[in-house]
């Protein structure tokens, strides 16, 4: 018999090279950090660190398995995750240097690598209406991103 004394969700983000966990141990206690390169521990996880997070889970769940056999392929994203998508890249797409992204032309705004992923994202969910939907939302402040 087995008996579950402690759980631990762990999601890397990406953008911050970090895993965010949350830790429960049973009965009664939960904990939430994240956990850098070197191993250092900080407790404050602040909103905007689960949101790139979660967005990192819903980019990674996109790419094709790796070739495991024991690896479970679960089906595609439902449309309520493809509308927290387009939330969470409207919300971070301007961070682009925040996020580890270097812009080609220099300037501190947009983010090439979060517009390229956002359209690999659509292609292979076939919902291209809503990635139209997206950089046309972004477009009139950076023109470039049409291109």
């Amino acid at each position: 018999e087995y008996k579950v004394t402690k759980a631990t969700f762990c999601i890397f983000n990406a953008f911050q090279k970090i895993d965010v966990r949350c830790e429960a141990s049973f009965p009664g206690h939960v904990r939430t950090y994240y956990v850098d390169g070197s191993g250092k521990i900080t407790d404050d996880v602040p909103e905007e660190l689960w949101g790139q997070a979660f967005l990192c889970s819903l980019i990674r769940a996109q790419q094709p398995p790796p070739a495991l056999a024991c690896i479970k392929i679960l089906p595609p994203a439902p449309l309520h995750l493809d509308n927290a998508f387009v939330d969470l890249v409207k919300q971070f797409f301007w961070e682009g240097p925040k996020l580890g992204n270097m812009p080609e032309d220099g300037k501190e705004e947009g983010n090439h690598m979060l517009s390229t992923i956002a359209k690999e994202y659509f292609k292979v969910t076939r919902r291209p209406e809503m990635g139209l939907a997206l950089f046309s939302s972004i477009t009139p402040r950076k023109p470039a991103i049409a291109v």
